[in-house]
């Protein structure tokens, strides 16, 4: 269990540089690089906030990079603050009496979703979006990042098997010719068509078989690999959320980040309560780090996921709308 700043301090016998007139304005994700520390902040400061977020040994030092920024992003939701990244004075508080907060009574957290709880309220996503990103650019890439991976309509991957241009399920054989792959995968697709459970499945039946293999790592490259390696992990970590999380590992590193058993409840990323935090987190992952640096058309291109043509055009059609975005949201 972390122990609070004030213990750290009264440890080690420092003094604070945190008090209102020599703290940093604020700890602000987009505005760090990995080998920055926030003007103002003393480093055995920077350090004993560190240790108070639970870093051990040579990760602690004293430099706020990614890792730290998620650190403090995490420890912020499970105190039932504002996932900001940012030290502000609600989570300076929280950080140096520890015991004020109790994570099991956290405070009601803003949904984003409609009505119903099974799709984005753009408007809710745009307020959100202002309230917790501090650079409006890298907000309105966020709400556009949200509205391009769920169409504005859904926060479940839909089924891969159904085919709106051929207004019909497709075949096994044209599954394999869709998802393609390599041989292996293909070989796969192709024997659902003398697979029983496949040939008397309903709808989400064939849909969950299609998903295992698509997604199981056995089938990906190397730099492709989601962590499903279990029966039906394709199928259990499919496409979820805002930002649709996909793969066992990404539902594990999100759910320790924000304090939440995605692997056991998977289901929880589309929950109200975590649907936010948990995007905001899947984009601050490394590789993508959302939150570092300026938001660019190359930015996003890691942020989709890959750097082929293909994404970098997807890429450059959400860069463009976050343009219109920022206009629309900062009149």
């Amino acid at each position: 269990e972390s122990r609070g700043l004030g213990d750290v301090y009264k440890r080690q016998g420092l003094m604070s540089s945190l008090r209102p007139e020599a703290r940093p304005a604020g700890l602000v994700m987009s505005s760090l690089r990995p080998e920055a520390r926030p003007a103002g902040l003393a480093e055995q400061d920077a350090k004993a906030i560190q240790r108070s977020l639970g870093f051990t040994g040579t990760a602690v030092d004293g430099d706020f990079g990614p890792g730290s920024i998620r650190a403090l992003a995490s420890f912020q939701f499970k105190a039932g603050l504002p996932v900001s990244g940012q030290i502000d004075d609600a989570t300076r508080d929280a950080l140096e009496n520890p015991d004020s907060t109790d994570p099991r009574n956290a405070k009601p957290r803003i949904s984003v979703l409609n009505d119903a709880g099974d799709a984005p309220d753009m408007s809710k996503v745009k307020a959100w979006a202002k309230k917790n990103i501090a650079d409006p650019l890298k907000a309105a890439a966020f709400v556009s990042t949200v509205e391009s991976e769920t169409g504005g309509r859904s926060l479940i991957e839909e089924g891969r098997h159904f085919s709106r241009l051929l207004g019909r399920n497709r075949t096994p054989a044209e599954i394999a010719k869709k998802l393609g792959g390599n041989t292996a995968r293909r070989k796969a697709f192709n024997d659902l068509s003398t697979n029983p459970d496949y040939i008397n499945g309903d709808t989400a039946k064939k849909d969950a078989m299609v998903f295992d293999i698509f997604y199981d790592d056995q089938y990906r490259g190397t730099n492709y690999k989601l962590g499903n390696v279990n029966l039906g992990d394709g199928s259990k970590y499919k496409g979820r959320g805002l930002v649709q999380i996909t793969g066992r590992s990404n539902y594990k590193k999100i759910g320790d980040l924000i304090g939440v058993d995605f692997i056991k409840n998977p289901e929880l990323i589309n929950d109200p309560r975590y649907a936010a935090a948990a995007a905001m987190a899947y984009l601050s992952l490394g590789g993508k780090n959302f939150f570092v640096g300026e938001v660019t058309q190359d930015s996003l291109a890691k942020t989709v996921g890959h750097s082929d043509d293909s994404q970098k055009t997807e890429a450059k059609s959400r860069f463009d709308r976050a343009i219109v975005l920022q206009s629309e949201m900062y009149p």
